[in-house]
């Protein structure tokens, strides 16, 4: 009989400890491949956006100390900029540029027209954060720009102040900068320009790879009027002064040239191409004031032919006729969105249609086209100083109509042409001074056309003044130029 083997038969039991460590290992090694393959991208953009905000972080700090060496008491400072790639920021004492220009009938002045420089970080994707002009400023690849903290340009009331930084400096800052004043020069007001301003307006150019984001900034906070040329990468705003407008003569035009008056015989005395400001900013804020329900509606008090004092409005066209204007009780002021039309109900030549009583005034602000019908009489038998109708520049045109119309007051229309195509026998009821005139006081309009047998006398009486402000207006201008330099520490 034969004992146990002393052999066995092979088994693969041998090998299954050191194979399950090598294919758990290949695993790890393929797993952590596919890992870093997908969050690579992810890891390098976060670090990304980390320096980036690390770098908006460090110019805001960079601002603020600009500023004090710049306009306070330290004539050196030093800031640091943090940890990054070396020779992170770049200085470029030729980007972007500000010129600053003053404009009344006494001609164009350069105030100021200087670079401004700037400091800049540039991120890995090509995202930019950069300090110029006293503000920080941030612009994605694709060219669009935003405000991180607002520039050295202040607006407040009717006073503008620029106290303009300009950089110049080392072309390339690591990590801890020094700042230095470099003097600075005062450009208005000076022994040549004097505050308060009269006339004419301020306009401010800027010229900058973050033209986008001052254009924003100058809607936002100077309620100047701007435009916009992105494909110069430049912004411009214009501030008004404030001015005063007389009335001296018959028919003043905005316009210069051969057709700024036609059939001049028309107007007893006339003048072109006077400077006349628009009206427009006041005829709006009268609609938007109406338009919240501060006024009474005009249709339907004007139904009972008579209006007394106080404020009217309507919200679109309108025809006024046969109307008393009642302002023995105060002004009257009467605000239409639209059109006006001044009509009459019946009666002809002499009969006074639309009559003002009582010792204040009747001022229309009127949005649209303004007509004077024939044989219509407004204010005839009145004085021209108790009637003003103010027309808005996107107005096309103020006409007194065929007939004989007759008027009696001031119409200032300087964005709106003007026309007269009636004439003939007088309508002032009684006669008496000016009554060889259709209109008897003055227009001030963009041109004016004198047709049939009309005529438009002036009124010696007038003393009148208009006073006109706008949303940007301005009357003290303030202008500094603050030179630093900015080295690597």
């Amino acid at each position: 009989m034969r004992g146990p083997s002393r052999f066995r038969t092979p088994t693969n039991r041998g090998i299954t400890g050191p194979l399950a460590v090598v294919l758990i290992f290949a695993l790890i090694v393929i797993s952590t491949t596919i890992l870093l393959a997908i969050g690579a991208p992810g890891l390098t953009a976060t670090q990304e956006h980390i320096q980036m905000e690390n770098a908006e972080v460090s110019l805001t700090k960079l601002d603020s100390d600009m500023a004090v060496v710049a306009m306070g008491p330290s004539n050196v400072r030093q800031v640091d900029l943090g940890r990054g790639p070396s020779k992170q920021y770049l200085l470029d004492d030729d980007a972007g540029s500000i010129t600053v220009s003053f404009e009344n009938d006494s001609g164009t002045t350069t105030i100021v027209n200087t670079t401004m420089g700037s400091i800049t970080y540039e991120g890995l994707n090509g995202e930019t954060i950069a300090y110029q002009g006293g503000g920080v400023w941030r612009a994605g690849a694709n060219g669009g720009s935003t405000m991180v903290s607002p520039p050295e340009v202040h607006y407040r009331g009717a006073t503008l102040t620029l106290p303009l930084v300009v950089v110049n400096g080392d072309n390339s800052i690591d990590r801890r900068a020094t700042i230095t004043s470099n003097g600075s020069t005062r450009h208005f007001p000076n022994s040549s320009l004097r505050n308060p301003l009269e006339g004419g307006a301020v306009t401010i150019e800027i010229r900058s790879e973050y033209h986008m984001a001052w254009r924003h900034y100058f809607e936002e906070r100077t309620e100047g009027a701007v435009e916009y040329y992105p494909d110069d990468e430049r912004v411009e705003v214009t501030l008004t002064v404030p001015v005063t407008e007389t009335f001296d003569k018959s028919v003043s035009t905005t316009s210069d040239g051969p057709s700024a008056i036609e059939n001049e015989e028309a107007f007893e005395t006339n003048e072109t191409g006077v400077s006349a400001p628009a009206p427009d900013f006041r005829i709006e804020s009268e609609i938007d004031d109406c338009a919240t329900g501060n006024c009474s509606d005009l249709s339907s008090e004007a139904a009972d032919d008579t209006l007394e004092a106080g404020r009217y409005y309507e919200n679109g066209d309108v025809t006024l006729d046969d109307t008393t204007y009642d302002t023995s009780g105060g002004d009257i002021d009467i605000v239409v969105n639209g059109s006006l039309e001044f009509s009459h109900g019946g009666g002809g030549p002499g009969i006074e249609n639309h009559h003002i009583t009582g010792d204040g005034n009747v001022t229309f602000y009127v949005n649209g086209d303004v007509e004077i019908d024939g044989n219509t009489g407004v204010n005839s038998d009145g004085d021209a100083n108790d009637l003003i109708v103010m027309v808005h520049s996107d107005a096309s045109e103020v006409a007194a109509a065929s007939g004989t119309p007759q008027f009696t007051g001031l119409i200032y229309a300087p964005g709106t042409d003007f026309v007269i195509n009636g004439g003939g026998a007088c309508g002032r009821t009684g006669g008496g001074p000016g009554c060889d005139g259709n209109i008897v006081g003055s227009i001030v309009a963009e041109s004016a056309d004198g047709g049939g047998n009309g005529k438009v006398v002036y009124d010696d009486s007038i003393d009148i003044t208009l006073e006109f402000a706008s949303a940007s207006s301005i009357t003290y201008l303030h202008v500094s130029e603050n030179r630093v330099n900015v080295t690597e520490s």
